[in-house]
């Protein structure tokens, strides 16, 4: 199984283009939020049945 395939079937807002990490009240604590769906993810959890999962491609253009 390639790393495309398994984040494809394990679902997790971490691999996901629609998550993005942004600064809370003070610079030290950082939270994570779906700009699909315009709400905080905790990125380590799976999301199996989300409907809006794109895997995100990094640098060289891989997943």
């Amino acid at each position: 199984m390639t790393v495309e395939e398994w984040r494809t079937k394990h679902k997790k807002c971490f691999f996901c283009e629609h998550c993005y990490m942004y600064a809370e009240h003070t610079a030290l604590s950082t939270g994570h939020m779906c700009k699909a769906k315009m709400k905080r993810v905790d990125p380590s959890l799976p999301r199996p049945f989300c409907q809006l999962f794109k895997l995100e491609e990094n640098e060289n253009g891989s997943n």
